[in-house]
């Protein structure tokens, strides 16, 4: 007969996905790009530089537009149905959340009560449109990865890569593979060279 006792075992279950829930969603609001599968994006780049067929090839792009774009949506969701219970038990405030910068509609639709509404509002982040040209103009002489020219032009992941893959086409761009010099978390991120 076993010792443990299986609806301790239940919530301390639940209490770990609520908390993953809550990890997630902070992460995503901190920074988008962390939450990125950069393994499948990877996957999916390769698969487009490779593919003859036009249409596998359209196909492609549009997945690797999806999984670049890194939606809010879930993680949102994920946080609205599970913060406040996991938030109660473990002794959090709203207003540590909103130091956070959590928005006060997320807090409000969560169940924290007294979240107030700022003025221009939005629970998602949003970057102002940068055009192909902008993104060709930001990309310096030299070995550069995707994360740098989107910080340099402002450009979202899917439209640099877009431009980069344009550019790799025409021969104005070269693929060095993934950075030799990387030593952080994750798969090393792929670097180019403008030609």
């Amino acid at each position: 007969m076993s010792d443990v006792d299986p609806d301790n075992s239940n919530k301390s279950d639940q209490t770990a996905r609520s908390e993953e829930a809550v990890r997630s969603y902070l992460m995503w609001l901190e920074d988008p790009s962390t939450m990125r599968d950069q393994r499948a994006i990877d996957e999916v780049a390769g698969s487009i530089l490779s593919e003859t067929d036009p249409i596998a090839r359209l196909k492609a792009i549009s997945r690797l537009e999806e999984l670049e774009s890194v939606s809010g949506d879930g993680f949102r969701r994920a946080f609205v149905g599970q913060a406040k219970a996991w938030a109660e038990s473990e002794g959090v405030s709203a207003d540590a959340f909103r130091k956070l910068g959590v928005p006060a509609k997320d807090l409000r639709d969560a169940g924290f009560g007294g979240a107030k509404r700022s003025t221009g509002e939005s629970s998602t982040p949003r970057r102002t449109r940068v055009s192909p040209s902008a993104v060709r103009e930001s990309l310096p002489d030299g070995t550069f990865r995707i994360a740098e020219i989107e910080q340099r032009s402002g450009a979202s992941t899917a439209t640099v890569r877009k431009v980069i893959l344009e550019m790799i086409d025409e021969g104005s761009v070269v693929d060095l593979g993934p950075d030799q010099q990387h030593s952080g978390r994750g798969r090393a991120p792929l670097t180019y060279r403008k030609h």
